[in-house]
């Protein structure tokens, strides 16, 4: 532009002009990713562990710029962004699902950013198309395999109750403990808050659960998991499958391998499987469940 210095602060002064606000800070949140990611995770309504999640996905991000020795506009998160991350997070090295995941999230991102009104790439809805295969790894138990837990006598009784709640309820680690404390019926429904939305979710008591929902004791999510653990290997669940085990690897990465079935069993076994049998079951529909579990769609 003839007459004009162009220079950093005419940059910044355009941008600014651009998005109708002089303030540097909201100025490089429409204009660069990470300060735009930065934004997004604050404003989130997402539970603190989510966010906590979007804050390690945000440092993955930051760590590939420090390597490529440049700060990524929001418009250049692209498909040319996604080969180079892709590469790079293979050298850490990440496992595919951790690089989906990663790559999922900055969609979500760019999905909000669009909203605002950032320019974005025309085609950055393919970010997250890879070739990558991630081994998940889930598991849920049958009818059969629950009623072992109800019957069940022997270690930790006080994590068996809580365990079988779950298993009926369907709720999250969080959710269970916060039931343990105080547990809320409305004719006959459990009320509880889900931790990622905080909205409402109402589970019908089963018989099973009736005469120690109000005797629970909550315990940390460490403990319960080490817990069930144990009570699953002293129940005989010795079978092996295959799975990955986190902090087996180095850098407390998971490794995949060939394991007794009781030492893959984790909180989120108690979800999967009252999703799982209730709808093999006939028990509950899409819509019962979603309700039950606080999901927003089917």
């Amino acid at each position: 532009i003839e007459g004009v210095l162009i220079n950093e602060s005419w940059v910044r002064k355009v941008v600014s002009d651009y998005f109708g606000t002089h303030d540097k800070k909201i100025a490089q949140d429409k204009f660069y990713f990470v300060a735009n990611m930065e934004s997004f995770i604050k404003n989130s309504n997402a539970a603190p562990q989510t966010k906590k999640g979007f804050q390690v996905i945000l440092n993955r991000f930051i760590a590939f710029e420090k390597k490529k020795k440049k700060k990524y506009r929001i418009r250049e998160v692209n498909v040319n962004f996604r080969k180079d991350f892709v590469k790079w997070a293979q050298t850490i090295p990440y496992k595919s699902g951790v690089i989906n995941k990663s790559l999922k999230t900055y969609k979500q991102v760019l999905d909000e950013a669009l909203i605002d009104g950032c320019r974005v790439d025309p085609n950055y809805k393919n970010l997250t198309k890879t070739n990558l295969k991630s081994n998940v790894y889930h598991y849920h138990l049958t009818p059969e395999q629950r009623d072992e837990v109800r019957d069940y006598r022997g270690l930790h009784e006080e994590t068996r109750k809580l365990w079988l709640v779950g298993l009926h309820t369907g709720v999250r680690v969080g959710e269970l403990m916060e039931i343990a404390k105080q547990p809320i019926v409305i004719n006959n429904e459990i009320e509880y808050f889900t931790e990622k939305t905080n909205e409402k979710g109402y589970i019908p008591i089963h018989n099973d659960i009736k005469e120690i929902l109000y005797d629970l004791k909550p315990m940390s999510s460490v403990v319960f998991n080490r817990n069930i653990k144990l009570i699953s290997e002293d129940m005989g669940w010795n079978w092996k499958r295959q799975g990955s085990i986190k902090g087996k690897g180095k850098d407390g990465k998971g490794v995949d391998g060939i394991y007794p079935f009781h030492m893959l069993i984790t909180s989120k076994i108690c979800r999967r499987s009252y999703i799982t049998i209730r709808y093999e079951n006939n028990e509950n529909s899409l819509g019962e469940i979603r309700r039950a579990t606080g999901h927003n769609s089917d």
